[in-house]
């Protein structure tokens, strides 16, 4: 047979194939990558929010602690002056006297100063000489960092002096709702800010006080951390001392460890799904090109051969094959009068929910009351209408409630996770919504509900047990004068 020439194809489908692969697989790769990068910039903007939010609650926690020891500290010393040796001694001028209680009161107070000034008198001082000339708020001796407390008197002041030490900042360690690390830092004579095992430029501290909330990004001993650095108090200077709160951004974001590795696993999963997928893209792509290719070589060598490549309108087959598989499958759990879920979708519910998806269920039994009358009086159509009407009022009771149709008259509504006291409620509401008047046809109809309820696991441990109590209760809802609601009591 004689060969016929047929020119070749431009490109091998082998080709193609791999290009469609790499693209769509690349550009997955390139929104996964993307993805991850934003979800790690949106989870560290978290922590760090969480931590701000733990750091300004910490101050708050050491302004407080701090007043309550100044106001203990301002009562005992009021009344040693009101009550005591040193006001006398003082208003006598005699100068022993007035520094033997001084020291007697630092003692007691367990303060590193005391200055008492009056008007016409000397001034007087007490504890560590350093101090003496420091009458700031803050005073710094060395690497020791003091804080002043000011008691005012008639004619004067006593001023109390007392060390920032370890038992306010572990207070204020142990209260905060992270554990983090708390250090009064001080400015040295080169300028730079020590403290907590830290050096700190001065440049950071002080942008840290024009920031408002204090807080900054620094590398100190215990990693990279989130800190909030601020005077030590309203009316000190800012150039002298300052209190440090720290937390490290690895232990910020030891809470989110879990969120990324399934994050991560998820997406490897998803990256080998979509290289597994566009795998067979590209190879449902390709495969007309394919057997073009073998049609092509079989007409080369004289073969008779035709191309089984279907035309534009598969997918809208497809599409139709889709619709009728939905409907059917919708057909199949839903009721076709109503458009509610029916027994057999009820029940899957309901199984799925006792299963361990919710800790409470509570199972309201619907029946219809005077409904047979008006369907037997109005006939079918009417009687339809009726359903349809309640199937409407019963969805607009509750939002998140399950409302299923059983078949006749009656309806079931689930509640999950909620009160048991809101099944009673949603039961008057469902009552009272029933009750209500409807218009069908010109004609006025009134019917009634009666409503029987059973609570998982207080009345039962599975599907079936809390149906039979509920529709137990339901009976006696009924033989109780019907348009009530009763709920399930006894064994």
């Amino acid at each position: 047979m004689t060969s016929i020439a047929l020119p070749r194809l431009a490109a091998r489908p082998g080709r193609l194939r791999r290009r469609l692969y790499i693209y769509y697989a690349s550009l997955f790769a390139l929104i996964l990558v993307l993805t991850a990068i934003a979800a790690q910039f949106v989870i560290a903007r978290m922590a760090e929010r969480d931590v701000g939010r733990a750091l300004a609650s910490s101050n708050a926690v050491f302004d407080r602690l701090w007043d309550q020891r100044a106001g203990q500290y301002r009562d005992l010393a009021g009344l040693m002056w009101r009550d005591g040796e040193l006001r006398r001694a003082a208003l006598a001028g005699r100068d022993a006297a007035v520094r033997q209680a001084l020291d007697d009161l630092r003692v007691r107070l367990d303060a590193a100063g005391l200055r008492l000034t009056l008007n016409g008198h000397p001034a007087y001082f007490s504890g560590n000489a350093a101090l003496a000339g420091q009458p700031g708020p803050i005073a710094v001796v060395g690497d020791r960092v003091f804080r002043r407390v000011s008691l005012p008197i008639d004619g004067g002041e006593i001023a109390i002096i007392r060390e920032l030490g370890s038992a306010e900042l572990d207070m204020v360690m142990r209260i905060s709702p992270i554990p983090l690390e708390a250090a009064v830092i001080r400015r040295d004579g080169d300028g730079h800010w020590r403290g907590g095992g830290a050096t700190i430029a001065n440049g950071i501290v002080q942008r840290a006080f024009a920031s408002g909330d204090g807080q900054t990004t620094l590398a100190l001993p215990a990693g990279v951390s989130i800190a909030s650095i601020r005077p030590l108090a309203a009316d000190a200077p800012s150039d002298t001392a300052a209190l440090m709160l720290s937390y490290p951004i690895a232990d910020a974001m030891t809470p989110f460890r879990t969120i990324q590795h399934m994050m991560l696993i998820a997406g490897l999963a998803g990256l080998a799904l979509v290289l597994f997928g566009s795998w067979a893209i590209a190879r449902q792509i390709t495969r007309p090109i394919v057997l073009l290719d073998a049609a092509v070589k079989r007409l080369r060598e004289g073969s008779a051969t035709t191309v089984p490549i279907s035309g534009d309108d598969e997918i809208a087959r497809l599409a139709e094959s889709f619709n009728e598989m939905a409907r059917v499958a919708h057909l199949a759990f839903h009721d076709p009068l109503t458009g509610l879920p029916n027994r057999a979708r009820f029940r899957e519910t309901l199984t799925a929910l006792l299963d361990g998806a919710a800790e409470t269920v509570s199972l309201l039994c619907i029946d219809l009351d005077g409904f047979k009358a008006v369907n037997d009086g109005m006939g079918h159509p009417v009687g339809d209408e009726v359903l349809k009407i309640v199937a409407r009022r019963m969805e607009s009771v509750i939002s998140g409630a399950n409302v299923a149709r059983l078949g006749g008259d009656e309806f079931t509504l689930i509640l999950a996770d909620r009160v048991e006291d809101e099944a009673e409620r949603v039961a008057a509401l469902v009552i009272d919504a029933v009750r209500q008047p409807a218009i069908i046809d010109g004609n006025r109809i009134r019917i009634g509900a009666s409503v029987g309820i059973a609570h998982f696991p207080r009345d039962a441990a599975n599907a079936s047990e809390l149906m039979r109590k509920a529709d137990q209760a339901l009976y006696i809802a009924k033989a109780a004068g019907r348009g009530v609601a009763h709920s399930f009591v006894g064994g």
